[in-house]
């Protein structure tokens, strides 16, 4: 060996390669460079775990707003279960209305043949008002 790469330290084939200036300082000052010339103030910190929301689905908060309705008292689920049906009702009447003006059958609504003819009897009504002016 040529006292040339021996002083380098590290042999590479036929040549030697020599440290890099980081490992040079880092040998020197015994702390990485970077730290000790500041040249990372600048990065963007990682963000804390603390300051993080706890993410819930949306099938764990309909379970827990169930759940709380439930436990709230006998009145409260009363009032619960009859607005409840009441939004049903308004739903199927007005599912009802839309297949005797439009024409079309509604799939996703079960719209009872009472609800139909109460629809088809209103309408008629409005149409008998209209014309009689």
């Amino acid at each position: 060996l040529f006292r040339s790469q021996v002083s380098f330290g590290i042999r590479c084939s036929h040549r030697a390669i020599a440290p890099s200036r980081q490992e040079e300082a880092t040998r020197l000052l015994g702390t990485m460079v970077q730290r000790s010339l500041n040249l990372n103030k600048n990065k963007q910190g990682k963000p804390s775990k603390q300051h993080k929301a706890k993410q819930v689905s949306k099938v764990d908060l309909l379970k827990m707003k169930k759940k709380q309705d439930k436990n709230s008292g006998p009145v409260h689920a009363a009032a619960a279960q009859f607005v409840k049906k009441q939004e049903q009702k308004t739903e199927a009447n007005v599912a009802a209305k839309a297949q005797v003006e439009g024409n079309v059958q509604l799939g996703f609504v079960k719209v009872t043949p009472q609800q139909i003819s109460k629809a088809e009897k209103s309408m008629g009504g409005r149409l008998n008002k209209k014309g009689s002016k």
